[in-house]
This record gives structure tokens, sequence and C-alpha cells, in this order.
């Protein structure tokens, strides 16, 4: 909290990540409502709270999901190629 809240207005967002219990039970802190607009709809997967695994957690929050639609498929029709 001492790092976080003073810096809130300077911020564009807040990821999570660890486990959900612990994160709901953290942001359950009324100190913290100024943060909660900032949450960002994820909360990342974060199984051990080691160096490395935090050191990775930047691309994991950068990374954007792409979903593939097959544009050239007839709605409705097969995938063969007759």
């Amino acid at each position: 909290m001492r790092i976080l809240v003073p810096v809130a207005a300077s911020l564009d967002g807040v990821v999570l990540g660890g486990d959900r219990r612990s994160v709901e039970a953290v942001l359950a802190d009324r100190r913290l409502a100024g943060l909660l607009p900032l949450v960002s709809g994820r909360c990342l997967d974060l199984p051990d709270p080691r160096l490395t695994v935090l050191k990775a957690t930047p691309a994991k929050f950068r990374a954007v999901a792409i979903d593939v639609t097959d544009l050239c498929k007839e709605p409705g029709g097969d995938d063969t190629n007759s």
C-alpha cells in the first residue's frame, strides 16, 4: 500500500496476479479503493512468486490475445474445397 497508493494518480492500470482468494482479500482493504477503477479485467496466473517468475510477468500483461477467424469459410458451409 505504501508503494501503490501514493502513485495511483499516475498509473494507467493495475494488473493483478496470483491466488484469486488472496487477491480478493487484498483488494477488500478500503485503503486500496482508489486503485480499483484501474484494475484490468484479467488476473495473471502466478503460481510461484519467485524473482524469476515476477521478472517474466511484464511479458504476460503486455501480451495481446488474438482470436483467428477463417474469413474464407462460407457461413454454414463445410471446410472442403470443392
